[in-house]
């Protein structure tokens, strides 16, 4: 068994090492350093996340850290854990926001296409009713039966069709044509903007964000823990180099 000369002498020794210094040897020991259960990808990774991504990250914490302990490698593991989650966290919010702005761009386009389609539905299906219906004089019952079986076996829907190309093409010989949507810089500026209040202004996604935020404080709660831990873990073992000789002599 060694004693703590000899494990002092090894910790001494050991800092010393100036380790790899090809990009290939570097990035091989790198990896050595996460060879262990503690950090299984598979216990951590979610879907969309790159295990060897994960693996690379708590690999630059244990090359930071350098930890002499394997009390002080679990907290240094544990703590890029929690920075992995944090940073987790901020992806979600991003395409949170993200989300909200394509969604007000997708209405602020549609409502272009709708101030030129609407009267072009409206006509086509004025044109339907007339062709159902066949009768003009004949009862309300009537008509509405009619519409009604034609509903079910899908004529109306085939005769919406044909008569909406039908007006869509008399529109275009008039010289109508769908606009062309393209937002200027500040229009564009304005909607993402209106997009991201979006996630204020509607309950559930506010909700969401919340909790996204009362995560991210636990996450950075337990950051700070972990870090006051390492730093009375690296004192304990100072204190103990030291005494070590003293104990031997």
């Amino acid at each position: 068994m060694s004693t703590y000369k000899q494990r002092a002498a090894n910790r001494r020794n050991a800092q010393k090492s100036t380790g790899p210094k090809t990009e290939q040897g570097k990035a091989r020991s790198k990896m050595n350093a996460v060879q262990h259960g503690l950090t299984a990808a598979q216990a951590v990774v979610i879907e969309g996340e790159d295990p060897e991504e994960f693996e690379a990250w708590c690999a630059d914490y244990l090359a930071t850290y350098r930890p002499r302990t394997p009390f002080a490698r679990s907290l240094v593991i544990q703590l890029a854990l929690e920075s992995w989650h944090l940073q987790r966290v901020e992806r979600l919010e991003g395409a949170l926001t993200t989300g909200c702005q394509q969604v007000k761009r997708d209405e602020v386009e549609a409502s272009f296409d709708e101030a030129y389609y609407k009267p072009l539905r409206e006509e086509a299906e004025r044109r339907c009713d007339e062709s159902i219906e066949k009768k003009p004089d004949a009862p309300l019952i009537e008509k509405m039966d009619n519409h009604l079986f034609a509903c079910l076996d899908g004529t109306y829907d085939s005769l919406f069709e044909k008569y909406f190309k039908e007006v869509k093409a008399e529109a275009k010989e008039r010289g109508h044509n769908p606009p062309n949507v393209v937002l200027t810089a500040a229009e564009l500026a304005d909607v993402y903007q209106t997009g991201a209040l979006n996630i204020f202004l509607n309950d559930k996604i506010s909700d969401t964000l919340s909790k996204l935020n009362r995560y991210k404080t636990t996450c950075l709660n337990n950051m700070s823990r972990i870090f006051r831990l390492l730093e009375q873990e690296q004192k304990l073992t100072e204190v103990i180099d030291v005494s070590a000789p003293e104990a031997n002599a």
